[in-house]
Formats: C-alpha cells, structure tokens, sequence
C-alpha cells in the first residue's frame, strides 16, 4: 500500500495537542540486540508527561517498548522505567 503524506493540516493538528521539548537518544545493547534508547518530557493536552522507550532490532524485526509516567513522577519511577526497557529478550 502506498503511505500517506502527512499534510499541513494534519501536522497542525497534532501540535495543538501537545509539545516537544528535547529527545536524548542512546546506542545501547539489550540482551546482545543493538537498541536505542528515547527519552524526553512532553507536554499532551497541558499535562507533562516523561517518555522512556526502547527500539531493538533483532535479525527479523524492530520491537518498540515504551514506558512513561506523569513528569512530576519521573524520578520516582525513572529506574523502574528503565529495568522494564532493559528486561525485553526475544523468544
């Protein structure tokens, strides 16, 4: 199937509804699997809200984990986060 090209209006959308601050990205390695680690705050629908996600990328596929809290919860939850994102193994 053919992709869709997001539109202005499409994109406009989307940023009435929330708000991009700055994304960390690291290379790391779970479970021998290559990854990359995303974190960042955002602001959805005027509440801040902390990401941490994680791609890996085995021989055959991508797999996509994402964890997040209430940015206000971030140092509270932030190691438990990151022992989720760490946790993934392929089966």
């Amino acid at each position: 199937p053919r992709q869709r090209n997001m539109c202005i209006r499409d994109k406009n959308n989307i940023n009435q509804n929330s708000s991009t601050n700055s994304i960390s990205v690291e290379d790391t390695n779970i479970h021998q699997l290559p990854a990359k680690l995303f974190t960042t705050t955002e602001k959805i629908d005027g509440i801040d809200v902390y990401y941490s996600v994680a791609v890996v990328k085995s021989d055959d596929y991508f797999y996509q984990i994402m964890t997040w809290t209430l940015s206000s919860k971030k140092y509270q939850y932030k190691d438990q986060m990151e022992d989720i994102l760490i946790s993934f193994k392929e089966i």
